[in-house]
């Protein structure tokens, strides 16, 4: 601890009484630009799917951001709305690529091959190296 934080806690202290040496809530940036209401409207637009009411691909930041402007007109742009989308607790999912001519027959049975057959070989190496 430094004179200057015993300082500000002397302050604060004499200003407030106890209550001032509470953390105080941190006010950086400036203030939101969607309201709750708006930020709950745009959580059911993604819960509701791309088709919602004509948005194709209504997870795709450009045309959330296009949405807004046009429902609440403001204008955010894609790295915005990528951050009040994690703040809604929505996260990105992608496919896993995957080859048009592929089947999953074979794959699915070359997995299970694969994995009766080097368990039994990695289990072997483990107890070899601990000897």
């Amino acid at each position: 601890m430094d004179r200057e934080m015993l300082c500000d806690w002397v302050h604060r202290y004499n200003e407030l009484g106890l209550d001032g040496l509470f953390d105080r809530p941190r006010r950086n940036g400036p203030p939101p630009r969607l309201s709750a209401e708006q930020q709950a409207l745009v959580a059911e637009w993604v819960e509701q799917g791309p088709e919602f009411a004509g948005r194709c691909g209504a997870l795709a930041l450009c045309r959330s951001a296009a949405a807004i402007v046009q429902e609440f007109a403001v204008q955010l742009q894609r790295a915005h709305v990528g951050k009040l989308l994690r703040t809604l607790v929505f996260r990105r999912l992608s496919v896993r690529p995957q080859h048009p001519d592929a089947s999953n027959g074979p794959i699915c049975s070359v997995q299970s091959v694969q994995s009766a057959v080097l368990v039994p070989l990695l289990l072997c190496r483990r107890s070899m190296s601990r000897r």
